[in-house]
């Protein structure tokens, strides 16, 4: 928010050299699309369907485009209280918006009333002593289609979140909205020059508004939307207001009035009652499979435990070793040798297709329990396909127990990345205070760990005293890490 606050001096800069909004906003979009692969690490470019790349367009659009030019005609009509005043009303037209898709973000009563106080503290920052306002039909339609536009921008990546990387997003956004930029900024006024761009103070400027204002800070927005809430995490935005009196004040010398002090102090206690995390229930529960749910540990170790003396004798604990981990990755890991994978893979499915799968006494009772109280259940597990198709065979109602199941194929590594228990969870469209895991294993209880999400020890294959020691080996190693 302090970054995107210093963006109006910046742009204000760039408009005093003669430079057009469009102008502004087509070169610092340019300049952030050009630098993400930095921060992507060269992962895909491609969408998963056509739907998708619809909806990335129109992205774009509303977060980029529209956005900006919203704002910036706004100013040319309007006055920058009342447009201030207007765009500042995104967070609660995002509760509005999401809150009637996703019922888990929904405000409730005290942060309802914590929005009005902090509008009201924000509205009185901007006023900054001066209590007239002028009524603008056009300027304030445009400033209010602004904020309108960047609700609708957050519902959409709260949306894709679930689906794709922060970084594949924000550049999918930055490709759209540079496109759909592209016929306005054809017909429009120009004054962007070589001449211009020679200038220090121009260049300059764009670089900050592109690599900073624009490729970090929408990459780290999205995270922070992914990690607080759509809605919890909009709220921040009432804070620009705040921010750039106080650099006026600051850096300019700019008078701050009484009434703006007093408006910093409603605008914190209204964000802070927004902000205050109720207590939540649990609405999902996320439970590894073998050895949590079903009784299968020591027949893996059986196998496992026979492949490991004959191809690895010098790794005793082989069996356990792999536990967690996906058949491709132990593949990958122990047996490079396709020769030797031909040998491994038909002795493990052989030995699967003779297993018996049998729920953990009680297991089902929870389960059932979990489901009566409305509580989504999911598995999480490591293995494949194939092998879920021979358990379903063994387990006829197996599916109508569970709302999703994950398998390997779904995840881009495994446990002990947490990248599983974090798809799951953004699967049902959850915050990760609302979900809990099961675990039993060492590479499972660290994945659950390292995802945020509250993560339950279930002592079947390990006790309660090892998995403590577990815990607590693994904290001396971050602690002798720093």
């Amino acid at each position: 928010m302090a970054v995107w606050a210093s963006t109006f001096i910046s742009s204000k800069i760039l408009l005093l050299e003669g430079l057009q909004p469009l102008e502004i906003f087509f070169c610092r979009f340019l300049l952030a699309y050009l630098c993400l692969p930095l921060l992507s690490r060269g992962r895909k470019w491609r969408s998963l369907s056509w739907r998708d790349e619809g909806i990335f367009c129109v992205m774009g659009l509303m977060g980029g485009t529209l956005y900006f030019l919203a704002e910036n005609v706004a100013l040319i009509y309007d006055t920058a209280a009342n447009v201030n005043i207007l765009v500042s009303s995104t967070p609660m037209l995002t509760a509005l918006l999401v809150g009637l898709c996703y019922k888990e973000e929904r405000l409730n009563l005290r942060q309802t009333v914590g929005s009005l106080i902090a509008f009201t503290g924000m509205a009185l920052v901007v006023l900054n002593g001066q209590l007239v306002l002028h009524l603008n039909p056009l300027g304030d339609i445009l400033a209010l289609t602004a904020a309108l536009t960047w609700a609708v921008y957050s519902l959409l990546v709260r949306m894709m979140s679930a689906r794709y990387s922060v970084t594949f997003i924000t550049r999918k956004v930055f490709f759209w909205g540079l496109v759909t930029a592209l016929p306005l900024l054809a017909l429009g006024p120009r004054g962007l020059s070589s001449e211009l761009l020679a200038r220090p103070v121009v260049w300059g400027n764009l670089l900050f508004l592109g690599l900073v204002a624009s490729a970090l800070c929408y990459v780290s927005w999205n995270v922070i939307m992914k990690r607080l809430g759509t809605v919890k995490a909009s709220y921040y935005i009432m804070l620009q207001p705040l921010i750039t009196t106080l650099m006026g004040a600051l850096v300019l010398g700019e008078p701050v009035s009484a009434m703006a002090v007093a408006g910093m102090a409603v605008l914190i206690a209204g964000l802070s009652m927004v902000q205050k995390r109720p207590r939540k229930s649990v609405r999902a529960v996320l439970f590894d499979l073998d050895g949590t749910l079903i009784d299968t540990e020591g027949q893996y170790t059986e196998i496992w435990g026979r492949i490991g003396r004959k191809y690895h004798p010098e790794m005793p604990d082989f069996a356990y070793r792999i536990k967690g981990t996906t058949l491709n990755q132990i593949l990958a890991k122990y047996f490079p040798d396709e020769a030797v994978q031909r040998e491994v893979v038909p002795e493990l499915y052989a030995h699967e297709a003779q297993m018996k799968f049998e729920f953990y006494p009680g297991a089902l009772d929870f389960l059932r329990n979990l489901k009566a109280h409305g509580v989504k259940c999911a598995v999480v597990t490591s293995s494949n396909r194939k092998k879920m198709e021979t358990l379903r065979r063994q387990i006829g109602d197996f599916d109508r127990l569970f709302d999703r199941v994950f398998t390997a194929e779904d995840f881009k590594a495994s446990k002990p990345d947490p990248d599983c228990y974090l798809r799951a969870a953004a699967a049902f469209a959850l915050e990760k205070d609302r979900c809990v895991v099961f675990e039993d294993a060492p590479n499972g209880l660290e994945a659950g760990r390292r995802s945020g999400i509250f993560t339950v020890g279930v002592a079947t294959g390990l006790t309660k005293e090892q998995m403590e020691r577990i815990v607590e080996q693994k904290k001396e190693r971050k602690n002798g890490q720093k």
